[in-house]
């Protein structure tokens, strides 16, 4: 496979579609429901980009507290984190995932750069998953874990991190040798454990002969409703998503932006092209690692017209 993985997610070995096992890429395989129809139970957790951003941007991410993202180190992480999109876009991460009542404020920088890696990576995709199956028929139950450990070693500003549900869902909290946990906390593993086997057992996690735990109905996700369960000590409930918003900007708004750009050697957008549907070149997975950013005063005028940027590019035919 010509193509190389990059970014915060780069994975040195992937699969490739070879004709033979593979035929086609998985998200065609959603869309053309070429999948096995089964119940399935899935989910996505709160802070599912810092643990990846730790290893990625070591220099900035350190494990320790008070860690703050000035706005320059903001705009430089988005740049490293996302190398495969170009200059409109990356400026339109920027501008959905600051924080414009204070966008020099360092600790909502810090988290919005753990936020647009995991909608980008986790959570958007678990969404999308759960729509495809869903549509197709399937029960589909998604969960969306909030609680932060009390014996969790990271810094406390990272929260709820990417696998943190894991120890819960195999009773890490119900082993003696782990005295950190709290009572509150053995209970959400004894729920989960008890979701989870009689999901095993019955397709239906809320159904079995061990619902003592399983206190809250666990509601079918469907593409209306867009229902999950949250997994948490202190809120526990239904709720509706999750990051719906966000979720449309990268499923929706972003592919546009990308359909609408001009090809890889543009020196950079035009907020009224002359003649769009000549010089619009559609960019598409493959060629989006291609795409090169815009030179220095192109990045000023950016970062000053990008609401304008962003209505003209959707208003394009």
């Amino acid at each position: 496979n010509s193509e190389v993985s990059n970014g915060v997610t780069d994975f040195p070995f992937v699969p490739i579609i070879d004709g033979a096992f593979f035929d086609e890429l998985p998200i065609e395989s959603l869309r053309n429901g070429n999948f096995k129809k089964t119940s399935i139970l899935m989910g996505s957790n709160t802070e599912e980009g810092y643990w990846f951003i730790m290893y990625f941007l070591p220099n900035l991410f350190r494990r320790e507290e008070n860690i703050l993202i000035t706005r320059d180190q903001f705009e430089m992480a988005v740049r490293q984190l996302f190398p495969y999109f170009n200059e409109l876009i990356l400026q339109a991460i920027m501008f959905q995932y600051t924080d414009w009542l204070d966008p020099q404020d360092g600790a909502k920088n810090r988290n919005a750069l753990d936020k647009m890696v995991g909608d980008y990576h986790f959570t958007c995709n678990v969404n999308e998953f759960a729509n495809f199956y869903s549509e197709a028929g399937n029960n589909v139950y998604m969960y969306y874990f909030k609680h932060r450990g009390t014996g969790n070693k990271w810094p406390k500003w990272m929260g709820t991190l990417h696998g943190d549900e894991i120890s819960f869902l195999f009773g890490q909290p119900l082993n003696p040798n782990y005295r950190d946990y709290t009572e509150a906390e053995q209970d959400l593993s004894r729920q989960m454990m008890t979701y989870w086997g009689n999901f095993i057992r019955t397709g239906n996690p809320s159904e079995g002969d061990h619902r003592s735990y399983a206190k809250i109905k666990w509601p079918l996700y469907t593409p209306q409703s867009k229902e999950y369960l949250i997994l948490d000590v202190e809120e526990s409930g239904v709720g509706r998503g999750p990051r719906l918003k966000e979720c449309a900007f990268w499923k929706s708004f972003v592919p546009q932006l990308v359909k609408h750009s001009e090809d890889k050697n543009s020196k950079g957008p035009e907020i009224c092209p002359s003649s769009a549907g000549n010089n619009m070149d559609t960019l598409t997975a493959a060629n989006i690692n291609a795409a090169t950013p815009s030179s220095g005063h192109i990045n000023k005028l950016l970062q000053v017209a990008t609401p304008l940027l962003l209505v003209a590019a959707l208003a394009l035919p």
